[in-house]
């Protein structure tokens, strides 16, 4: 049993693409040190919001460029403006979610009784 649970592990794939948490939140929070900003965990949320949605705005731009190319024929290239579009369209639908989710938990810390 243990030689399988072993071999279950050794085979997971290491997690790619996720940043170190000092590269997400942007400034440190120091007490007593008037020249630094103090900055609230929920302007480190809103900073992040904004960027996912910037990113966002920014694949759908890059996606509708792609599609106008491909149809005026600018590009022998379709498979660059498909691969845009699924790029965008998987982007819009992990914002989705991700709102989805956070709304779940929203109305889950409203039901606490305290």
């Amino acid at each position: 049993m243990k030689g399988i649970f072993n071999m279950l592990i050794n085979n997971i794939p290491p997690i790619q693409h996720v940043r170190p948490i000092h590269q997400i939140q942007s400034s440190v929070n120091t007490l007593g040190d008037p020249a630094v900003e103090q900055r609230v965990p929920g302007d480190i949320f809103a900073d992040a919001l904004r960027k996912a949605v910037r990113n966002i705005h920014e694949l759908s731009a890059e996606s509708d460029r792609q599609r106008t190319k491909a149809l005026l024929g600018e590009t022998d290239e379709l498979h660059t403006a498909l691969i845009a579009g699924q790029r965008s369209a998987l982007a819009q639908d992990l914002f989705i979610q991700a709102r989805n989710r956070l709304m779940d938990v929203h109305s889950e810390i409203m039901r606490i009784q305290l």
